[in-house]
């Protein structure tokens, strides 16, 4: 994956970013992502994304809005999106909720609504997801950072996921 971030004026910022897969058993074998962010100056956020993503077997888009609010060090955030695939499409909903320390910050998520699956050669399968979350990202230098999340994801009445990941980010 190898993407962009521009501020373009005083309150908007645009973004995308491109990713490929040489393994495309799970992954997508190529996606794009384009993304538009508006700040207020009073601690309100407004972004929008649209992400299309390539399987072997379908394209799936997701077009996503997100309202943000800052105040003093916390933030509250709610998201929706809509992703479309071939033959159907679901709505998600997203909460997130962080605190900010220094360049570091620590958040929960809560998550809701409904997923679509392509399963050939039977059609789209929508099941109902639910999900919580703990993510952060911990500066251990001025451009390096610690990321990670611990995910519980619930797949309808197919299975639950437990994850754990982490990750190192450099800032250029």
């Amino acid at each position: 994956t190898a993407g962009f971030e521009r501020r373009v004026a005083s309150r908007w910022t645009i973004g995308g970013d491109v990713q490929a897969s040489p393994s495309r058993h799970f992954s997508p074998r190529w996606g794009t992502r384009a993304e538009i962010e508006f700040a207020s100056g009073t601690g309100w956020g407004v972004q929008g994304s649209n992400r299309r993503l390539h399987y072997l077997a379908n394209d799936v888009t997701v077009s996503a809005a997100t309202l943000e609010r800052y105040v003093s060090r916390y933030r509250i955030a709610y998201s929706i999106s809509d992703a479309r695939l071939d033959g159907g499409g679901a709505i998600s909903q997203r909460v997130n909720g962080d605190l900010y320390y220094g360049p570091s910050s620590v958040g929960v998520l809560v998550a809701f609504g409904d997923e679509v699956e392509s399963l050939i050669p039977d059609g789209v399968l929508r099941t109902q997801v639910r999900a919580v979350g703990v993510m952060g990202h911990q500066a251990v230098r001025p451009r390096w950072m610690l990321v990670y999340d611990a995910v519980i994801h619930r797949q309808g009445t197919f299975y639950t996921r437990r994850r754990f990941s982490a990750g190192v980010q450099h800032r250029f």
